[in-house]
C-alpha cells in the first residue's frame, strides 16, 4: 500500500520509492517572460506512460484510474526551483489530475553544470533517450496525485561516427 511521506527533512529509503519509466517522445525549449525583469527558461519533454509497464503493483494501482492523463503529458526541465515541493530532498515533483493533465517538474534543472553539457548533445540524440525516476507519495486524493521525485536518470543517445 502506497503511503504519503512528508519527512521535509529525509529522503525515504530506496525500498519505499518506486520507479517509474516515462517514455520520451519529443522536446521543445521555452522561454516565458511577464515582465521586463523576469523570465522563466524550461526544457519541455513530451513523454507517455504505460501502465502495464509499471512494476510496482501499488503505484500501478493508484495510477490506473489516470491512464488517460499518462498517455501523453509534459515533462519540464525547469530552471529554477520556483513551486517546489516543500522537501529538501526532492529532485522533482510528478502531479496528475483526473480529467485534466499530468506533469513532471525537474526543479533547477538548467541551472546545473549537467545541464550545459547535456542539453546541447538534444539536437543530435533524435528519439534515442531514456528515464527512470523514483518517486514517493506527497499527496493522495481520489482525482489528484502528487508524487515526490526522489532521483532521476535521464539520457540522450546518438551514434558515434
Amino acid at each position: 500500500m502506497l503511503e504519503v511521506y512528508r519527512n521535509a527533512q529525509s529522503a525515504p529509503p530506496q525500498a519505499r520509492t518506486p520507479a517509474l519509466k516515462p517514455k520520451l517522445r519529443s522536446w521543445t525549449g521555452r522561454v516565458w517572460r511577464a515582465t521586463p525583469a523576469s523570465f522563466q527558461l524550461m526544457l519541455k519533454l513530451d513523454a507517455s506512460l504505460a501502465i502495464s509497464e509499471i512494476e510496482d503493483t501499488d503505484l500501478r494501482a493508484a495510477l490506473s484510474p489516470h491512464a488517460a492523463e499518462l498517455s501523453s503529458f509534459a515533462l519540464y526541465l525547469d530552471y529554477t526551483d520556483e513551486n517546489h515541493l516543500p522537501l529538501s530532498w526532492a529532485v522533482g515533483a510528478f502531479h496528475v489530475e483526473r480529467g485534466k493533465h499530468a506533469f513532471m517538474r525537474f526543479y533547477d534543472f538548467l541551472e546545473s553544470v549537467p545541464a550545459h553539457v547535456l542539453v546541447p548533445l538534444l539536437p543530435a540524440a533524435g528519439a534515442q533517450s531514456d528515464l527512470i525516476l523514483s518517486v514517493i507519495p506527497y499527496s493522495l486524493e481520489t482525482n489528484r496525485l502528487i508524487f515526490a521525485i526522489t532521483d532521476y536518470d535521464l539520457g540522450f543517445h546518438n551514434r558515434i561516427g
